[in-house]
């Protein structure tokens, strides 16, 4: 959580109150992207459940121009936070917790909505992934049997040997065509 103390006094730092801003609006962008994200996670899940595959593909190309959106955001999010860093000399990489307990009256309110909003938004897209994924390989499993039916439908049946023990054949999907 973020700490009450130290308050930036604008008068010290003029240079920074800008660079908050600009990590405000960027923070925005990126809950922007990221509701983007989430909702195609949604999405996901109901194209997975009715099997469109051409659904499947225009979803996936759409997260992930909305993960490359949101690494872009993430960098310049990144060089500011830095940029801040080194005006208020807060070492290399602070987080915005740190940052937050050294902003302004003004900037922290939209500063902790934002850092509330993106850890959501960034525990539900997982929850939504690891749903999906288990989805995925539910199907797969199933898709995997219907292939292991049909090979053992076009694989000559197992008899018993003269010693009593099954006999199993080695010739698993052979197709005979003959002519004439």
């Amino acid at each position: 959580m973020y700490q009450s103390e130290p308050t930036l006094h604008l008068g010290e730092f003029p240079d920074v109150c800008p660079l908050y801003d600009s990590l405000i609006a960027t923070l925005k962008q990126e809950i922007e992207i990221y509701r983007d994200l989430h909702t195609s996670y949604i999405s996901e899940k109901e194209i997975l459940s009715r099997s469109s595959l051409d659904e499947l593909y225009e979803n996936n190309s759409k997260k992930e121009t909305y993960i490359l959106k949101a690494r872009i955001l993430g960098e310049v999010r990144d060089k500011t936070v830095k940029k801040i860093a080194g005006f208020l000399d807060l070492g290399e990489d602070p987080d915005l917790s740190t940052l937050v307990s050294y902003s302004d009256d003004g900037r922290r309110g939209p500063l902790m909505e934002c850092q509330s909003e993106l850890r959501a938004l960034l525990v539900d897209i997982s929850d939504l992934n690891k749903q999906n994924r288990a989805l995925l390989d539910s199907s797969l499993f199933y898709v995997q049997s219907a292939i292991d039916f049909i090979g053992h439908i076009m694989s000559p049946g197992s008899g018993y040997a003269r010693t009593g023990k099954l006999a199993v054949r080695k010739i698993n999907g052979r197709v005979v065509h003959r002519e004439g």
